[in-house]
């Protein structure tokens, strides 16, 4: 779970975890912006698929996501993934609260 998406509450974490009880893979949240790979539950499984894109220096969980059996759960909500990276998404994120 990425640190940097303060708006990601337990009602999402409980539907990814309910879900994951029946996943092969990678279980990820969708949303209108698109797959949010750093909002999901992944299988020790994966590891060494992970280390072989490491190895080849590939560091885009997107391209990991396409070669694995992932499963996507769709969120209407945009705005509750937003990253705040830097200093002007934190005070937009503040106008929000």
């Amino acid at each position: 779970m990425s640190v940097d998406a303060p708006f990601v509450d337990s009602t999402i974490i409980e539907k990814l975890y309910t879900d994951a009880l029946s996943f092969k893979d990678v279980i990820v949240a969708s949303s209108p912006n698109g797959i949010e790979p750093l909002c999901g539950i992944y299988r020790k499984s994966i590891l060494p698929k992970a280390r072989e894109f490491l190895d080849d220096n590939n560091h885009k969980l997107q391209a990991l996501l396409k070669e694995l059996n992932t499963q996507k759960v769709t969120f209407t909500q945009k705005d509750v993934f937003a990253n705040l990276n830097y200093p002007n998404e934190y005070q937009k994120a503040l106008k929000k609260i």
